[in-house]
């Protein structure tokens, strides 16, 4: 599984059921989150020019649930933040901790849905430890 890292990629949930005035009705919507806006980094490992994430990396504004101001049926926040919390690599550590990876998967819009990384965000370093 490629490593994600520091630069263009995305996390997606779906469906992140949000209220949505006027009627305050629960209408799904897809919910991204961009692995470039990243905090903590290790940020002295670079995988292809990007600096490399680990599971203390937190993506902490995730997007496309704007409509749905009437907030989350669980968490009752919009635009919360994401975390990839399993199928890291759990015997490869950076920084202390696991790396992530695609198709890792955790907590997303705090934990009004799962989300998966999509798009690592890059396309050279595999990481196929477990």
């Amino acid at each position: 599984m490629l490593a994600t890292t520091q630069l263009m990629g995305l996390d997606l949930g779906f469906p992140d059921v949000c209220l949505t005035p006027p009627a305050l009705l629960p209408i799904p919507y897809p919910d991204m989150g961009f692995p470039m806006m990243a905090i903590p980094i290790a940020v002295t490992i670079l995988f292809m020019g990007g600096f490399a994430h680990n599971m203390m990396t937190t993506i902490p504004l995730t997007l496309g649930d704007f409509p749905g101001v009437g907030t989350g049926i669980l968490s009752h926040t919009v635009v919360g933040q994401s975390r990839r919390l399993f199928l890291n690599s759990y015997t490869t550590f950076l920084f202390g901790t696991p790396a992530n990876r695609l198709c890792s998967f955790g907590l997303q819009n705090m934990f009004n849905i799962i989300g998966f990384t999509l798009v690592p965000g890059n396309f050279i370093v595999s990481i196929l430890a477990p």
